[in-house]
């Protein structure tokens, strides 16, 4: 029994020491394993199949713990992170989906970067567009300067098609503004559809992108040299399939599809806002246009004083309205119908711009009936065209006329006044002629019974300076302040005798004496009053004494009030002594005629 018990301890040692606890220890560590402790290790590394056992689970334990490091990493936002422990022809499938699953997320991210890129771009441009939309200039050089340093390029260029107003110009491809290295480029540059690169892209209305550059292209210029770049990218700005402008953009870098997706996208919205700013700068030329005409019309107001009140209130509807261009040539319309004057307008080859109411009425059933807005104004004018093609020129020439002539259209007699003005722009350059005339026949003829007026007048003065000038007697007139109207020269000569200059508009009182003022100024009073005076006084001079008869009589109007008194003073002397000569030879023939 002995040796059984012997042999029995031994295969147990035998089996605990090679079985047992290899088995144990093993059990320890995929319980620890299941448990996600991935940093024990199965201590046992006998050749045997429990050893291959153990490297196994050791080695599957090393696998998933570089495993669970890469995704903490990648769980950390490190995407470039490396997955530890694998060889180039490794078979874990395990790391291969990690490692996939990292391709993905990297793309993910990726496109994740530069849609957030896109976006905020899209963000800065709707601002910059929608803060500079009233200055194409500015608003190309915010556009083409921001455009190149978001797109980290280093030169770009945004050119314009200039619509031209003739039909028969080509349309021209402008420069309006280049960006190089923080500079700002003043180039003003035009290109013919087809005509280079940007010419082709217009012509074709698709981007082109040039990663292998000509030699004799633009070179970029830095501090560090020169060099040329290493791709251009030229996209045509598009909005509804048509072409507003163009975007060149040149870079040393490649330009990834995204950006270019970025600036075809983006084109649009600068395509739409390059045409609003042409509409606005369009807009207020036109405004422009139509307050000079306004200022013009104001102008002459003084001399349209029949059609005052009405020309003011189409002005002030023209200002209310100068937002709306439909509303602007209503109100312009308005403006030349209501009134009783003609008007032409003219352009500098003696075309008719625009003609109103008034005088379309005027020429109908004459010769002139056929003018109208497109004719030629100098047609149908016959022996008159040369005079008035000379009035047209100097306007053309900024000479401003206004005169009158007789105007005989439908055989009658009949005065017009003409205001011609010439129609300027800003920069002063004419572009026509405004024609204003009026029929001032009542007025013309007022001027003319005026005039005969005044002759007659002239002629009566002329008969009444002849009448108290040939005689010896003194004579003056004053009005009902006293101040002289009309004086003879007898009566100014002994006023100048005097050192006394007698003359209308001064007053009578400012030179009696003192001892005659209120004496004499009763007596105009009276006078004033309606009743006409008589006086006879003795005045004592060296000489002698003279007798002077003096009449003052009211003067009156055709309504009969008193307007005046006229004072005449006359020398009786001698015939008062003639009188009293006469009495005295009565006296002796009476007594004669007594005796007898």
């Amino acid at each position: 029994y002995f040796y059984i018990f012997l042999l029995s301890s031994f295969i147990y040692w035998i089996v605990k020491y090679l079985i047992l606890n290899p088995i144990y220890k093993i059990s320890l560590s995929s319980r620890e394993l299941a448990k996600g402790n991935l940093t024990e290790k199965i201590d046992y590394k006998s050749k045997n199949e429990l050893g291959y056992i153990a490297q196994n689970i050791n080695s599957m334990a090393e696998i998933l713990q570089n495993a669970t490091d890469f995704t903490t990493k990648i769980g950390e936002g490190k995407l470039d992170a490396e997955y530890r422990g694998l060889d180039e022809d490794h078979d874990n499938s395990l790391a291969s989906s990690l490692l996939q699953m990292r391709e993905k997320m990297q793309s993910s991210a990726k496109a994740d970067k530069e849609r957030s890129w896109v976006n905020e771009g899209l963000a800065k441009f709707a601002d910059i567009l929608r803060n500079n939309n009233d200055n194409i200039q500015e608003l190309s050089y915010q556009i083409i300067s921001n455009l190149v340093k978001f797109m980290e390029a280093n030169q770009g260029a945004l050119f314009v098609l200039n619509e031209p107003e003739d039909e028969n110009e080509e349309p021209k491809i402008i420069l309006e503004s280049a960006y190089a290295y923080e500079r700002r480029k003043r180039i003003k540059k035009e290109i013919a559809i087809g005509e280079g690169l940007v010419g082709q892209s217009v012509q074709e209305g698709d981007r082109i992108y040039l990663t292998e550059v000509p030699e004799d292209y633009v070179e970029i210029k830095s501090g560090l040299g020169e060099t040329l770049p290493r791709c251009v990218l030229i996209v045509p700005l598009k909005i509804n399939e048509e072409i507003k402008g163009v975007v060149e953009i040149a870079s040393i870098q490649e330009i990834p599809e995204y950006k270019i997706d970025f600036v075809e996208k983006l084109g649009e919205n600068i395509a739409s806002t390059i045409s609003n700013a042409k509409t606005n700068e369009r807009t207020k030329k036109l405004l422009a246009e139509s307050q000079e005409m306004t200022e013009q019309m104001r102008s002459q107001e003084e001399e349209m004083r029949q059609n005052m009140e009405e020309m003011e209130a189409t002005q002030e509807e023209m200002g209310r309205a100068q937002t709306e261009m439909a509303e602007k040539e209503a109100n312009l319309n308005a403006l030349i119908n209501n009134t009783t004057d003609s008007i032409i307008l003219i352009d500098t080859d003696y075309k008719i711009i625009l003609m109103n109411d008034v005088i379309k009425n005027r020429y109908k059933g004459t010769q002139y009936e056929k003018m109208q807005e497109g004719s030629n104004a100098l047609e149908m004018l016959g022996d008159v065209r040369e005079e008035w093609k000379g009035y047209y020129d100097r306007v053309f020439k900024g000479e401003f006329l206004s005169f009158t002539i007789k105007s005989s259209v439908k055989g009658e007699d009949s005065y017009r006044h003409y205001d011609i003005h010439p129609i300027k722009q800003k920069d002063g350059s004419i572009t026509g002629a405004s024609v204003f005339s009026r029929d001032i026949t009542k007025e013309k003829q007022t001027e003319i019974q005026r005039e005969e007026n005044a002759k007659k007048l002239a002629q009566r003065e002329f008969v009444l300076n002849g009448m108290i000038n040939n005689t010896e007697d003194t004579y003056f007139a004053i009005d009902t302040n006293y101040e002289i109207l009309v004086v003879n020269d007898v009566l100014k000569n002994r006023f100048k005798e005097s050192g006394i200059d007698l003359k209308p508009g001064l007053s009578i009182l400012s030179i009696l004496p003192e001892d005659q003022l209120e004496k004499w100024k009763a007596r105009y009073d009276k006078a004033l009053a309606g009743e006409k005076l008589r006086i006879e006084e003795i005045r004592e001079l060296n000489t002698g004494n003279l007798t002077i008869e003096t009449r003052c009589e009211p003067i009156m109007n055709d309504e009969g009030g008193v307007i005046g008194v006229s004072t005449v003073s006359k020398d009786i002397t001698e015939l008062k002594k003639a009188q009293e000569e006469k009495e005295k030879l009565q006296k002796e023939l009476d007594k004669l005629k007594g005796k007898k």
